[in-house]
């Protein structure tokens, strides 16, 4: 995870040249290269291991949902 980032930024926004929306563009592309580089440096099965945690933790919410409590009424 200690990678060091090289991202595609031209030259024209080191320069400041980019307003308005071409600023916001330059924003996602860089975000998408941060993204991208820690998929990279992920273990290998981590996103599996995170997807798996996330439905076993839905399957419990939704059983818990389906509990009956003092203020649902009868």
């Amino acid at each position: 995870m200690g990678q060091e980032v090289e991202t595609e930024v031209p030259r024209a926004a080191e320069a400041g040249l980019y307003t308005g929306g071409d600023k916001g563009r330059l924003c996602a592309l860089v975000h998408a290269q941060l993204v991208r580089a820690q998929h990279a440096d992920a273990a290998p099965g981590a996103v599996q291991r995170s997807r798996v945690r996330a439905r076993e933790k839905e399957k419990i919410k939704k059983r818990l949902d389906a509990v009956p409590t003092r203020d649902s009424g009868p």
